[in-house]
Parts: structure tokens; sequence; C-alpha cells
């Protein structure tokens, strides 16, 4: 097998040729390649911002032109006469398929003494979310969308089960587009109740404690509003289980601003409804409301970001708000409802003083749970309420978790964890005693043993030095001569952490080396690292990748 990967792939980086094979006289000559199509430059000049600038291919741009459809057709046969000639292509497809085709698993969701995951199954194109009663129960199919369409695509969006475990509200996605239609199911039967609620592109819903409702984000239907007006149009509503959705209660009306995005819902214990008013990625308002009482009392405002972020959790009647608010890497405040002003805001997190950057927070079994990220790998800590550290949570290497799962006044908590050498497992943690054992392992067609991750620094143009993780067979010789993909994105405050990807594992067993770049304009070290490469910045990330 590697025999045979090896020319393919070193070809790809223009590392090795394989030699041609001389054809049997009897046999008829090879048809020449399709000639390699002409591109011509016809340079159109501009002016941008006082600056002359030229480009030869403007005409390429025009997509629907006949001219342009051509040019593809013919770069695509092209290429294809080429790359059929390689030698070691179906073994390297057969490897390829063997190897993205493979289990895995989610960390539980727990609700009414039940837990609810989610199985991607060798042979089944779509994940399969199954439901227990507790950990020793048998496992049973809740939602599976392989059956779902009568052949055409259908998927599963986001579930939230309420918070008895009986009910579960589901996003139901055709054409596996973004647009979404809101369903609820009954857990014990499996049987649809009449709730449909079109408009749940972006819809998280909320349930109220009692199970008989639940807060989400509605959106007016594609095609009745001008598309580029609709982020804007969002409104956060409150449907009661078997009531007509037209008739659901908007509790929050639309900013009727595109620039901006609503969202928000109800706090676990039911008393608040929080809202945002989200401006990009990096920047959002947040707005309370008690539940009851009466219907027209206003939102107060709680945070108006001003080049800062605000997510609240709800605990005990206390507000604890995490926030990139003069902290770059974040930072958590404790805060009273009835005093809700700047000033009186309680600091019981601080910024990393170690460079750490926190991305999430939770209340997860009485604690405050962090989940950081430190040199581009995940790190999970436990602090008391009132910020005094309790423990790290011990992971198994480097690598990448979204955090704990868990419940506010549970004692259990379920983590998911996976790294380039590592497939995604599932662990199980005590928030009390602190033990931590596997939950879910899942197995892959690939010795892992043979392989070894390490992270190490490189000074970019300008001297920074940016993190480097590099893959590879342990066997490999530090020679110089092995190939090697390099892999970078640096943008949008997107941090590329350690994850499994078996994509790479062919690459790697035929001797090559997969390296990743953590790029400023990443979110790696903080909201500092993602300004300096956005912007007039941005030449930083491509001097980061040279």
């Amino acid at each position: 097998m590697k025999r045979l990967l090896a020319p393919a792939l070193a070809l790809s980086l223009g590392c090795a040729t394989p030699k041609p094979v001389a054809a049997p006289p009897s046999e008829p000559p090879e048809p020449p390649l399709p000639a390699l199509p002409a591109t011509p430059a016809e340079p159109v000049t501009e002016t941008l911002h006082g600056t002359e600038v030229k480009d030869g291919y403007r005409w390429l741009e025009d997509e629907s032109s006949d001219r342009v459809k051509g040019w593809m057709a013919a770069e695509d046969a092209h290429a294809r006469a080429v790359l059929e000639k390689l030698p070691g292509r179906e073994p390297l497809a057969a490897r390829l398929k063997e190897l993205l085709d493979v289990d895995s698993v989610s960390a539980p969701v727990q609700a009414g003494g039940r837990l609810f995951l989610v199985r991607q199954q060798v042979g089944r194109e779509k994940a399969v979310l199954y439901w227990k009663d507790g950990e020793k129960g048998e496992e049973k199919v809740l939602l599976d969308p392989n059956a779902w369409g009568d052949g055409k695509t259908v998927s599963l969006g986001r579930w939230v089960p309420s918070q008895d475990g009986k009910k579960l509200v589901y996003q139901e996605k055709p054409n596996a587009a973004d647009e979404a239609t809101l369903k609820v199911v009954e857990v014990d039967t499996g049987a649809l109740l009449q709730d449909v609620i079109p408009g749940g592109k972006y819809a998280d819903p909320s349930w109220t404690p009692d199970g008989l409702g639940f807060y989400y984000e509605w959106l007016p239907p594609p095609g009745t509003v001008p598309v580029d007006q609709r982020p804007g149009l969002t409104e956060l509503r409150f449907h009661a289980l078997g009531q007509p959705p037209e008739k659901d209660a908007v509790v929050r009306p639309a900013t009727k601003d595109p620039s901006t995005f609503l969202s928000g819902g109800v706090s676990r214990d039911g008393k608040w409804v929080v809202a945002y008013v989200l401006r990009g990625w990096n920047e959002n308002d947040v707005f309370v409301k008690p539940v009851g009482g009466k219907r027209d009392v206003p939102f107060a405002t709680l945070a108006l970001g001003k080049g800062a972020r605000y997510e609240v959790s709800v605990f005990k009647d206390r507000f604890y708000v995490f926030t990139t608010e003069g902290a770059p890497r974040g930072r958590v405040f404790s805060v009273d409802p009835k005093r809700m002003a700047r000033k009186d805001w309680k600091e019981v997190v601080r910024e990393d003083a170690e460079g750490a950057t926190l991305e999430g927070v939770s209340v997860v079994g009485g604690h405050l749970a962090l989940t950081y990220l430190q040199d581009a790998s995940t790190r999970l800590r436990l602090v008391k309420l009132d910020g005094k550290p309790v423990r790290e949570v011990a992971l198994p290497t480097v690598g990448t978790s979204g955090g704990l799962v868990g419940e506010p006044d549970l004692d259990v908590a379920y983590f998911q964890f996976s790294s380039y050498t590592t497939p995604r497992q599932v662990y199980r943690t005590e928030l009390s005693t602190g033990v931590t054992t596997p939950w879910a392992r899942v197995k892959v067609p690939v010795d892992l043993e043979a392989f070894t991750l390490e992270q190490v620094q490189y000074p970019s143009k300008d001297g920074t030095k940016v993190p480097l993780f590099l893959v590879r067979r342990k066997d490999l010789p530090k020679d110089g001569i092995a190939p090697v993909l390099l892999y970078g994105y640096g943008g949008f405050n997107v941090s590329l952490t350690p994850a499994f990807r078996g994509s790479i594992f062919p690459w790697l067993e035929a001797g090559g080396i997969y390296a990743v770049a953590n790029l400023r304009g990443g979110g790696e070290y903080g909201e500092a690292w993602h300004q300096a490469g956005r912007g007039a910045n941005k030449q930083n990330v491509f001097d980061d990748f040279v």
C-alpha cells in the first residue's frame, strides 16, 4: 500500500514523478493528453485608493459566459486526463474511504435522568440521535435522518430535550440547507407532536422548566422579504405546545438592522429571558427581562458592547457574565440582577496571566466550568462560583475539547476530546471528586502508535513567534527529505486546534509530514492575535504562512 500511495501523494506537491512504464509493443499508443487551454491576459486597469492596479484575468470572473464555461470545461478535461494516469489512485481512494467512514460519538446531554447523544456509524450517511434511561440504560433510536425525506436529502440540525427529558425540539433541514423547520417529538413513543414551526433557520430553542413551551429565534421564510434584509428581521418568540405557531408571542422584536443579529432564550430556572444583539462575531449587547408579571415590562440593558462580547449564564439569582471587555483574552463577572449597573459587577475570574484565552463559561455541578485555549490547545479548568480555583480537568494529551457538558445541579459531566493522533473520545468526570474516566471510545483503522505529534515555534518575517503542529511517523528520519503538506487559515478569529482528521493518514503512512501553522488572524491567542492578522495587518497572515 505504501509503495502505491507514495508516488501519487508526493506528486501532489511536485516532490516526485513516477517513471513512465513503456507500453507493450502490441498495445496501441495512448491518446495524447488534451491541450492545456490557453488563458490569455486581457489587462484591466483600475485606481484603488490612489494605487493603480492591473488585472489581466478579470474576464474569468464572468462564470456565466460561454467563453468562461468553455475554459473551465477544458481545464477540467486536462486535469482529469493527467490525474487518471497516475498510479495508486484506486488504493488511495479505497484507503480514504476506509478512513473517512468511521464511527464517532458525541458527549451526552442529561435531562430528567436520561442521556441524549449522537452517533455517526460506519456505512450510514447521517448521524443518529439516541436516548437512554441513565448511564446503564439501553440506547434507543429517537431520530434517524437516514430514513427521512423519501430519497431527498433531509438533515438533523440543533436539538434540545425538555428538562424532564420527555420531549425534544429539533431542526429539520431540507436539502441539508441552513433553512430549517422546528418539530417536537415525544421521547417515550417517538411520536411527532402537532407543533411544526417554519422559519427556524437560526433557532436555538430553550425550554421552560415545566416543558410546556420554549423560546426560539424566528426568521421570515425565504422569498417573503428581501434576502439582504432577512438577518435584521429575526424575532425572539415563545411557543406554547399545541398552539398554532402564527400565534406565538413576540418576546423581543426584530432590530430591522440587517447588520445585526438577534438571539436569546430563557434561563434554565425559567426566571429570566436573555436577549443578545450581535454585530459581527466579536461585539454584542445584552438585555434581560424577568419572566412573568406585567407583559409590558421592558428589557433592561445589562451591557452595551463596544468592541467586546458578552455571554450570560444564570444560576441561583446571579448572572455570570463572560466578556472580553477590557480583557481581550476573556474574564468573568458575577452580577446581582437587583444591581446591574456596570460599577456593581464583581470580577470573579481575571484575564489569564499566562496568556491563555477563555473561550467558554458554563455553570456545571455548582461550579464555573472554564474552557481555555493555550498555545492552540484546550485546557479545562474548574473554579467555584466566587472564582476560587478547584482543579484543572486532566486531558489525555495536546488536543481539542468543546468543554464540559453538564447541568448546573448535577455532579456528573462529560466532555469530548480529540487530537491529530487521537480519534474523538468521550470522558466522564465527577465535579466533586475530580475522578475522570473514559465513557465512550471509537476505533479507527490506523495504528495510531506509529505516529507522533509535536508543537514547535518559528519566527515570522517580523520576528513574531508562530506555533506550528507537526504530525509524522515516529520512524521518519529528520533529514529534511520528507515532503511536507502545510496548512493554515489565519482569519475571522478561527483557531486551528489539534483534532482528528482521517484524511491525513494516507499522506503520513506514505512518509509525508502534515504541518498546521497557527497564523495571525486566528483566535489562538485572543483578540490581539486576531487583530494582528486583519485589516491593515492582513499581510502578516501571508508572511506567517510563507
